[in-house]
């Protein structure tokens, strides 16, 4: 595994008391400055009606309240990242949270960090459209020179899918496992391991006061709200657990939500909300490439299985479960997304 640098920010309610100014206030005008007057402004954002009773603008302002107010606490964030949809919205709410604290001049955090683990049998396309994404994070927090680190964590020797399963250390996991250790193995001990060392040389006040923050939300599934209510995760304010904290503010979302916050936030002008990237079209395209979600339907959609709505490791064992037809689909997809991204990899490897 090794450690990167990288960025964050957000925003609070009228009921949020700012703290004393430590540092001086940065005066910049640009989209993330505005941001906050979009929200109160924008008429398509503050849109309502019989089945939207919730405007996506009061969603934006409750959540980004919640994780400045989490940062202006004392807290230092780290941000659960795996590149799908729900903690790429989390990691845009952050950073309009994370760059308002900066440049009020509130005196917060230097050691936020936003983690991402990377198993080494990625799919392939989740693997490019996630180092793409980390790449003009980077850009970002250096340009705006951001409290916050990227750190991608990856398993060592013996944790990885070569030292497990060709060593003979290990068994994949196939679909009747009741555990899944690959999981331990591939992602949570590396996070963990990733995360000591980062924090090893931090302060003792730093350490005892870390927030983790999650994209998770009870829409996923039955069994994910189960789990947030087991954990007695909350949208609005930090839940205090045995390792520090914890944060979901995208609890209440929806999927429809979700997708029509990244489709209204990019660089350009034509977007009324920012971002650290030009647009996030390509992470609807791959959604819509790999389960044909459609991200304009304006109904609820139903519930699916969790396999059904994740891409799996490109040589896990797990998706053979689903019905034969889907199945070869999804080998299909997996294939095509292969061969379209690196033709010439895949003609060696024939």
């Amino acid at each position: 595994m090794f450690i990167e640098k990288s960025d964050s920010f957000l925003e609070l309610s009228s009921e949020v008391i700012f703290p004393e100014a430590a540092n001086a206030a940065i005066l910049k005008h640009d989209k993330w400055a505005d941001v906050w007057e979009t929200l109160t402004t924008d008429a398509d954002l503050n849109y309502t009606d019989e089945k939207e009773t919730v405007s996506l603008s009061s969603l934006v302002m409750s959540a980004t309240s919640a994780i400045y107010q989490a940062i202006t606490d004392g807290w230092t964030m780290c941000v659960g990242y795996s590149g799908g949809k729900d903690s790429h919205s989390l990691l845009h709410l952050f950073l309009m949270a994370l760059i308002r604290a900066v440049r009020n001049g509130t005196n917060i955090s230097e050691h936020h960090f936003i983690q991402m683990s990377d198993t080494l049998i990625e799919n392939p396309e989740m693997h490019y459209q996630a180092s793409q994404v980390l790449n003009q994070l980077r850009m970002f927090i250096a340009e705006h020179q951001l409290p916050v680190t990227v750190l991608v964590a990856r398993p060592s020797l013996t944790q990885s899918w070569v030292g497990r399963i060709l060593t003979g250390r290990g068994l994949p996991t196939w679909t009747n496992s009741s555990t899944r250790q690959c999981s331990t193995d591939y992602k949570i001990a590396p996070l963990r391991q990733a995360k000591a060392r980062y924090l090893k040389n931090a302060p003792a006040s730093v350490r005892s006061r870390v927030c983790l923050m999650l994209g998770s939300r009870d829409d996923e599934s039955a069994r994910r709200a189960g789990n947030i209510l087991k954990m007695g995760g909350q949208a609005r304010k930090v839940t205090l657990t045995e390792h520090g904290g914890e944060l979901y503010p995208v609890k209440e979302w929806r999927t429809q939500d979700i997708w029509s916050f990244l489709m209204a936030c990019g660089s350009e002008s034509r977007f009324p909300l920012p971002s650290f990237m030009p647009d996030n079209f390509s992470l609807a395209t791959l959604y819509k490439d790999a389960t044909g979600e459609c991200i304009w339907s304006p109904e609820k959609p139903t519930r699916t299985s969790a396999c059904g709505a994740r891409y799996g490791c490109s040589l896990t064992l797990v998706f053979m479960y689903l019905e034969l037809n889907s199945t070869f689909l999804f080998l299909e997809f997996k294939l095509f997304i292969v061969i379209e991204r690196y033709p010439f990899n895949v003609q060696q490897a024939c």
